[in-house]
């Protein structure tokens, strides 16, 4: 149940950097499972800090290379998978869009700083 400890990682990461709302986090995790081909996750207690989102990434990819879903193991095959998860954390580009013109209208600047953040 290793993994789900990094799954669990990676959907706090996404938490802990703005990326997503606490609320999103199961509908987050169940994206993930589906990007790494899995069918089930288990809660884990958290242990400490946050890991770097390199590790979370890297435990994540080499063990999706150990269950053979990256065919070959190579670097391009591995910056798919890691393009594909960070993708279940990031909001749909209408979001972006319709965030990005909602802070427009307070401030130019404001809607320039979070695009760019």
């Amino acid at each position: 149940m290793a993994v789900s400890r990094w799954i669990g990682q990676l959907a706090d990461y996404g938490i802990a950097n703005g990326l997503l709302e606490p609320v999103d986090r199961t509908y987050v995790i169940n994206r993930i499972l589906e990007a790494l081909a899995l069918d089930f996750y288990e809660e884990q207690e958290a242990e400490g800090a946050l890991a770097s989102l390199e590790e979370i990434l890297k435990q994540l990819l080499d063990d999706a290379g150990e269950r053979g879903l990256l065919e070959p193991d190579s670097i391009t095959a591995r910056d798919l998978l890691d393009t594909k998860l960070m993708g279940c954390l990031v909001p749909r580009p209408s979001q972006v869009i319709h965030k990005f013109w909602t802070l427009y209208e307070q401030s130019p600047q404001r809607a320039t700083d979070f695009y760019y953040d």
